[in-house]
């Protein structure tokens, strides 16, 4: 948004405005209307929720004319691919840092509902990756890997994918690239992906005047890295069994 010349800049027209990506939502957030109805899209549901508290005294809250679709998936489908994957887990290793600490309640929620304990370290910039995700990850039978933007640098991402493959424990990714560097599987959303379901809810606003709740992806992808799994030796279902499994297990 910062590169738009101001006339076209000027959304101020339009009863309907989709902002793409977290920058453009703060700002339309900020400077539009409140009479205007705003749909954001590919924001991760913790950048929504920050700018919610950050805009609390806007008026565009109490009008409640504003609506997310997110760009990370939910907790409870990670565990489902989890569960398919490998249905004997027990204890769950999960590096957080400063953004995805906050889903620690949600983290034991659902693990304490399926009897899987979590195990958890908080990781800062000063940490020594290696003496932390050691203890954290020994023992355990998967590692979960989170989005977070202040701890997954490429540093820590080697570190957890080198420790956790040589105590042959399976690490599930939040992105193909992670599979691919050796991730055994991690379920994402393509852009694609997002988009469609945008323009659903973009659609459903213009015909029914209904706008829905703020969502996690509804389309979704898998993919696996048979390699890391053989490896490991855990047999693994394709990534369109896998992806079928995990549809069905969703409302």
């Amino acid at each position: 948004m910062d590169e738009l010349a101001p006339i076209h800049g000027n959304a101020k027209t339009y009863p309907t405005v989709v902002t793409i990506g977290s920058q453009a939502s703060d700002q339309a957030f900020t400077h539009l209307s409140p009479e205007q109805t705003l749909i954001m899209a590919f924001l991760p549901k913790r950048t929504y929720l920050g700018l919610l508290e950050k805009h609390t005294p806007h008026p565009r809250q109490k009008l409640k004319n504003f609506t997310a679709v997110f760009l990370d998936q939910p907790l409870e489908r990670q565990f489902n691919l989890i569960r398919i994957i490998k249905p004997d887990t027990a204890t769950l290793a999960t590096a957080l840092g400063a953004y995805s600490q906050q889903e620690l309640p949600e983290l034991e929620r659902l693990g304490a509902a399926q009897g899987i304990k979590i195990k958890q370290a908080i990781l800062s910039e000063n940490d020594n990756p290696m003496q932390k995700l050691q203890p954290l990850i020994a023992g355990s039978d998967v590692v979960l890997t989170l989005p977070d933007k202040s701890l997954f640098n490429r540093t820590t991402a080697k570190w957890i994918l080198y420790i956790s493959f040589r105590q042959g424990i399976p690490l599930f990714g939040f992105s193909e690239k992670y599979v691919k560097a050796g991730a055994i599987a991690a379920v994402y959303s393509k852009p694609n992906d997002i988009g469609r379901q945008t323009a659903e809810v973009l659609s459903q606003w213009l015909s029914q005047k209904r706008l829905a709740d703020a969502q996690y992806p509804s389309y979704f992808n898998v993919v696996t890295n048979p390699v890391a799994a053989r490896s490991l030796r855990i047999n693994i279902k394709s990534p369109e069994i896998i992806q079928q499994q995990l549809k069905g297990m969703e409302p």
